[in-house]
């Protein structure tokens, strides 16, 4: 049943219209929530660990973290995805995936354990509700 709901959410996620974008960078204590275009940073194993991000840190694909274009390093996000919830911190910058015209296509990159606690890293990409705390 977890398996069959998790088919449909993917499937719902590439039918789904544009998700709602920041259109500024909230302040610090700000109440702001939207839908993402949310991937992981994954692919060929952990072929980005230990890479350092834009922030200096070294990425960890154990620690909730992600990646974002604009949100101040250090921003909490609350990510909700079909009842799976997690808090992860910005440390880097992107996504920067791009689709045939060249439109950026993912707003989020987060971490394995960030993927694993939503449920989505066997999918790869999932509409995620996403709010500032």
């Amino acid at each position: 049943m977890t398996a069959l709901l998790a088919a449909l959410l993917a499937l719902l996620s590439h039918l789904a219209p544009e998700p709602q974008r920041f259109v500024s960078e909230p302040s610090h204590g700000a109440h702001s929530e939207a839908l993402m275009t949310t991937s992981w940073y994954g692919g060929g194993g952990d072929r980005y660990a230990g890479k350092t991000t834009a922030s200096g840190a070294r990425l960890d694909p154990a620690r909730l973290t992600c990646a974002h274009r604009t949100l101040p390093f250090g921003t909490r996000l609350r990510l909700t995805v079909a009842g799976h919830s997690t808090v992860v911190t910005v440390n880097d910058r992107g996504p920067w995936a791009r689709d045939r015209k060249g439109r950026l296509t993912r707003d989020l990159d987060v971490t394995a354990a960030a993927a694993d606690a939503l449920g989505m890293r066997e999918y790869g990409v999932a509409i995620v509700s996403v709010e500032i705390i």
